[in-house]
């Protein structure tokens, strides 16, 4: 009786002595991202057994007293799909983890709108997988236009870096527009064909996750070439799945095979989860549209493996490689077409063309310790470059012709480091960098590629510094600041290899150039439906070795600056899927020094003075058509002095943009249809100071349209849908032909595309 009375005893009391009992607790740590972008994503839920967590604007979250074991956590968010994850907790331990979510539907505007990350000026923006996913691309260059206000040519034959126009400036090659892949600079100052040279070509569109962009000088971490804008491409990750796609395309006016294009993206079958590794390889070949067969070739292979190091730590090791050649059928006058000796395909010098290869490596640190996060980037590359081209044909050498042969030959190393603490109540960065070029450039005067003489050869040594600091705190609930300050310094070193006589110059010597530039950034939301912006801040562009190792004024230790501001706002007036911008801004740039590397000579184009309106609109119009429109006007001229007044005649910027405007309607049903159609258009602008000579506007318009299903992906992309003549690039030039008595000034250009259709067919597993 006794013994029965203790066991009912025993079972009433059982459930208390086991909710008395200690339970073994751990600590869940993590990262919510957007997939798309790797935008910290607040507000999301994080359940694991009986534990939540929340993450905050930085995507962070915490769940405390999770029980030991293996568990599953639980994250979910409105409009993303919930994401189940398995996880280890391990007693009076924390576990860390990154989870990125994914879109629940492919609701097109929701997709396109919500993966914008905030901004400190409104004109800045991030674009990602969507926003180019469906346009013709070839290139990184053609995915750049997407980006509002940027408008790139091509005009030798489709291996050398495209022409950017971008807030009134003509950048040329790269002079006032940065560009960094994974954090390596793209551009290549002191280059033998243009300073501050920015070819993207070794970039793999496909592979590229979001492109962060960047326009005025308002931003600490941007340094050289940051004026007119910047470009930051992030490459993938990972990849969802692996990839077989082959394009094949046709000029139907001209030639029928115009273009072919092999792409593989490929995971690595890595068993260790510690390790992410894939390889991105792509092909491709294309005779062109030009009478003359252009043999453009180029291959790449980026690769990108992510050491998972434990305790919030990562090792990212980047390589990529590529080699291109092309024949070149060049820039040609407007009478030689008007005449009938050539077609506006043809070419006045049949042996222009080109080489160009790089190889990167780069290796990321990057660590998490609470509130900071420190990221160290040691990176190097090798770059050659090899160019023949004729822009003057009999003007200078009546027998032999004007043809010049460019390279650039240079081995780059560089260190970035950016350490940031954040806190309630601000985000503060410092960071720095430090790049060496060694670099060998040579201008060879050529008949047929076959060397006659030498115009320029120069071996150049150049050190670039920056160091920064940014502060982001809030103000007022509304009112919210960042404030920055960077120092800049480059020093230069030029062995010129050219003795000086009557016609050439020697351009041997030292120099260093330092700056202090301000930046401050100040932002007001009235409400989630609002943002006005004011930006304000220095920056500069360097200029050629050869010119600056020259200088003797009171300016020669000191870069030449731009400053800029601007007001905008960015407006949400229907709810988060119409998002309208607009930003009033204006430059002032100061003495700028060029070397011109097709003559071998250095130009002093004065100051100069911009001002603009960049306004657009991105509206989700139902949940499967997407519009966006974008325009840019801006007045460009030279002045007497910095803010000094406007030069009295013969004050134009040559060839500097006045209106573009872009513009796309894009569906996609869930069916598995999709396309877009596209529009881009440049305005006339004076190609001389004196406006006698203009150039061309035009208007292109590009379509596509793709079926998936499953594994499959097929479709076509049309470029020039209508087959207008529009001229690419334009310059002018005074140039002399064969049989001609005396040169002619007038516009040169390189022709457009016509009409031309593309098929792709992919394959993913």
């Amino acid at each position: 009786m006794k013994n029965r009375n203790f066991t009912i005893l025993f079972l009433i009391l059982l459930p208390f002595l086991a909710v008395s009992a200690p339970v073994a607790v751990g600590v869940l740590q993590g990262k919510a991202l957007d997939q798309l972008t790797s935008i910290p994503i607040a507000g999301v839920k994080v359940t694991i057994e009986n534990a939540t967590g929340v993450t905050n604007e930085m995507g962070v979250f915490e769940v405390r007293d999770v029980p030991v074991g293996r568990q599953m956590a639980v994250l979910e968010k409105d409009g993303y799909k919930p994401q189940h994850v398995p996880v280890t907790i391990e007693e009076n331990k924390t576990t860390n983890m990154t989870i990125e979510l994914k879109f629940s539907t492919m609701s097109l505007p929701e997709a396109l709108i919500v993966a914008d990350k905030p901004r400190s000026a409104a004109s800045s923006t991030v674009l990602n997988a969507l926003d180019f996913d469906m346009r013709p691309r070839n290139s990184a260059q053609d995915m750049m236009r997407a980006i509002p206000g940027v408008i790139v040519a091509q005009h030798a034959g489709g291996g050398k870096a495209e022409q950017t126009f971008i807030r009134g400036f003509d950048c040329d090659h790269g002079t006032d527009i940065a560009g960094f892949v994974d954090g390596i600079p793209v551009n290549m100052p002191s280059h033998g064909h243009g300073q501050g040279y920015m070819d993207l070509h070794f970039v793999i569109p496909e592979a590229v996750k979001t492109i962060d962009v960047f326009k005025g000088t308002y931003f600490a971490e941007l340094g050289d070439f940051a004026t007119g804008g910047a470009v930051l491409f992030k490459t993938l990750d990972k990849l969802e799945s692996n990839l077989v796609q082959v394009e094949i395309g046709s000029v139907t006016s001209n030639r029928a095979f115009a273009h072919s294009r092999e792409l593989i993206m490929y995971q690595l079958p890595i068993t260790n989860d510690k390790i992410s590794s894939y390889v991105v390889a792509e092909n491709i070949y294309s005779p062109s549209y030009f009478i003359r067969d252009q043999k453009f070739s180029r291959e790449s292979v980026n690769s990108k493996t992510i050491f998972d190091l434990g305790n919030d730590q990562s090792l990212t090791l980047l390589l990529t490689a590529f080699n291109s050649h092309w024949n070149a059928s060049g820039q040609i006058p407007e009478r030689a077409v008007a005449d009938g000796s050539i077609t506006r395909y043809g070419s006045e010098d049949p042996t222009e063309g080109g080489h160009t290869n790089r190889e990167n490596i780069s290796l990321t640190y990057k660590k998490l310790a609470g509130s900071s996060k420190f990221e160290a980037q040691a990176y190097a590359f090798h770059y050659a470059f090899s160019l023949f081209s004729d822009f003057t044909f009999y003007r200078d050498d009546m027998v032999n012709g004007d043809e010049i042969h460019q390279t650039d030959d240079r081995k780059v190393v560089g260190l970035n480091l950016k350490q940031t603490y954040t806190s309630d109540k601000n985000k503060f960065t410092i960071g720095g960098m430090v790049r060496y070029d060694d670099i060998e450039n040579r201008n060879n005067h050529v008949m047929a590629q076959q060397y006659l003489n030498t115009i320029a050869h120069s071996f150049i040594k150049e050190t670039n510094v920056g160091v920064y600091v940014k502060d982001e705190y809030p103000l007022s609930p509304k009112w919210s600041a960042e404030v920055g300050l960077r120092f800049n310094y480059i020093y230069f070193n030029v062995t010129d290899l050219l003795p000086s006589d009557s016609i050439q110059q020697n351009y041997t010597g030292t120099n260093y150039q330092v700056q202090v530039a301000p930046k401050f950034n100040l932002i007001y939301t009235p409400s989630k439906e609002a943002k006005f912006f004011f930006n304000a801040g220095e920056g500069f562009h360097s200029n050629d070795a050869r010119a600056e190792v020259q200088l003797t004024s009171d300016i020669k230790h000191r870069l030449p600056s731009a400053f800029a501001a601007e007001i905008g706002t960015q407006l949400h007036p229907f709810g988060p899927g119409t998002i309208i911008s607009a930003a009033l801004w204006g430059m002032e740039l100061q003495n700028e020094l060029v070397f011109n590397g097709d003559d071998g000579v250095t130009a002093d184009n004065g100051t100069t003075r911009r001002i603009g309106l960049d306004a657009g609109i991105r509206s989700g119009l139902t949940k499967w058509l997407f519009a966006d429109f974008d325009v840019n006007l801006s007045k460009n001229n030279l002045t007497k002095k910095l803010f000094g007044p406007i030069l009295p005649k013969d004050n134009l910027i040559p060839l500097a943009p006045t209106f573009t405007s872009t513009g796309s309607l894009t569906f996609r049903f869930p069916e598995g249809w999709e396309g877009s159609l596209r529009y881009r258009y440049l305005g006339p602008r004076a190609a001389v100071e004196t406006n006698a000579v203009i150039t061309r506007g035009y208007t292109v318009v590009d379509a596509n349209l793709f079926y998936k299903k499953n594994h499959y992906k097929i479709g076509v992309t049309m470029e020039n849908l209508f087959n207008v003549n529009w001229n690419e690039a334009q310059f002018d030039t005074t140039s002399q032909l064969r049989g001609e008595a005396v040169p002619v000034e007038e516009l040169n250009f390189t022709p457009g595309t016509p009409f031309a259709i593309k098929l792709i067919v992919g394959y993913k597993f």
